[in-house]
């Protein structure tokens, strides 16, 4: 859902497809929050919520919408740059990923795990003050990792980057909606400068909470109600 923002906000074709030159610091993300608008972050709390909380429960449609929203951005920029109306770029980008996403829900499950990997996997590395110019060591670990579990134990790796991807989400969205109160600006501020590693540790801290969630209250979780071997036979056993 990110690259929704970056759409609403892009104002010229320099904006749209062009890779960083460095990678974002965290006050980067904090200025991005001070400028955000009220449709971005009431998109990015509801989305946050439906992926941490009902994430494998709802993949397929939130891994569709994903797609379209990743076609609705590349589209837009490649027809900015074409000089095409942006408009046919948004809805044909949009249907296109998106309707790919929703079919091929698997190889969909598996980009999106290695995407979330990726930065999981970079930011790690950052994290822990490793060599910069090895970043992309971390990112590319990470990226594998989490794309080759989506074919391995799918519905534990979908529960892990949705709740990722949720964490993230819902930490960036209540953010913007704090900085639209002047009052709650300079100890947000403050409390972000003396202490960096609170945002982490809270997209961490949301994303085992989510993880726990959606594996014992999802389907087929712990919580299910229905015992093992009924489960695994697809159908309760009958009295003798």
């Amino acid at each position: 859902m990110m690259p929704l923002s970056f759409l609403l906000q892009a104002r010229t074709v320099h904006e749209f497809l062009i890779m960083p030159n460095y990678w974002p610091s965290l006050s980067d993300f904090v200025i991005w929050c001070e400028n955000m608008d009220h449709i971005t972050f009431a998109v990015l709390i509801l989305g946050g919520y439906l992926f941490l909380f009902s994430g494998f429960k709802m993949h397929r449609l939130l891994i569709g919408l994903t797609g379209g929203v990743a076609g609705a951005y590349t589209g837009a920029g490649i027809c900015m740059r074409s000089g095409l109306p942006v408009y046919v770029g948004i809805i044909v980008g949009a249907a296109v990923l998106g309707v790919a996403a929703w079919y091929l829900t698997a190889w969909a499950a598996a980009a999106v795990g290695a995407i979330c990997g990726a930065l999981l996997g970079a930011s790690l590395w950052k994290m822990f003050n490793l060599d910069p110019q090895f970043v992309w060591s971390g990112a590319l670990t990470g990226a594998v990792a989490l794309g080759l579990l989506c074919f391995i134990i799918f519905r534990i790796s979908v529960m892990l980057f949705t709740s990722l991807q949720g964490a993230v989400m819902l930490v960036l969205g209540v953010l913007g909606l704090a900085y639209q109160y002047p009052f709650v600006r300079p100890t947000l501020e403050s409390s972000i400068r003396h202490w960096p590693f609170i945002l982490p540790a809270l997209i961490l801290g949301l994303m085992a909470i989510g993880l726990g969630f959606q594996y014992f209250k999802g389907p087929g979780g712990g919580g299910s109600g229905k015992p093992a071997a009924a489960t695994a036979s697809g159908g309760e056993r009958k009295p003798a």
